[in-house]
């Protein structure tokens, strides 16, 4: 099983459409058939989100590795103090797929980041826990580190960002 991430940049004059985009996004869902008998499938929206994304966004980048090392780096690894925390689970959506970072999100957590810089000592470590090749992999987490500050650096005031993760 892969994981793919990707940042969009949406330009501000596009929120409303974003919102809407977000609200009706395509789902699929299973209904019970006729008196609780069976299961019959129900698509609901008119385009993924992702979908909306490709096409609205300002640009686009791709992370050239597993989007699991973002998982595994940024809501793992990293620990943010309790309010970016809060300000992150609302940023994200309840599927878990997409976070929204608005500029001073972003802002906040360019500055933490920068301020705590990846110790590949500890990065080692967490590397062994969770079961990764350790030279490798806390090298793909070191340049995580380095891709998620320039995407959130990126962001100009008049747009936002929108991680998609696929997992």
């Amino acid at each position: 099983m892969s994981s793919i991430a990707t940042f969009y940049m949406i330009d501000e004059s596009d929120r409303e459409s974003f919102s809407r985009a977000e609200m009706n996004q395509k789902t699929h869902s299973m209904n019970k058939g006729f008196l609780g008998f069976g299961r019959r499938p129900v698509t609901t929206g008119e385009l993924y989100l992702w979908e909306y994304l490709d096409d609205a966004a300002a640009d686009k980048l791709d992370f050239e590795y597993s989007g699991f090392a973002i998982i595994d780096y940024f809501f793992t690894y990293i620990q943010f103090p309790e309010e970016m925390q809060s300000e992150l689970a609302t940023a994200t959506s309840s599927c878990g797929h997409y976070i929204r970072f608005e500029p001073r999100l972003a802002n906040l957590i360019v500055d933490h980041l920068e301020q705590s810089s990846p110790d590949e000592s500890s990065l080692t470590e967490f590397a062994e826990e969770s079961g990764h090749e350790v030279p490798e992999y806390v090298a793909v987490l070191i340049q995580t580190h380095t891709i998620l500050i320039q995407w959130l650096r990126a962001l100009s005031s008049g747009q936002f960002g929108v991680l998609h993760l696929t997992f």
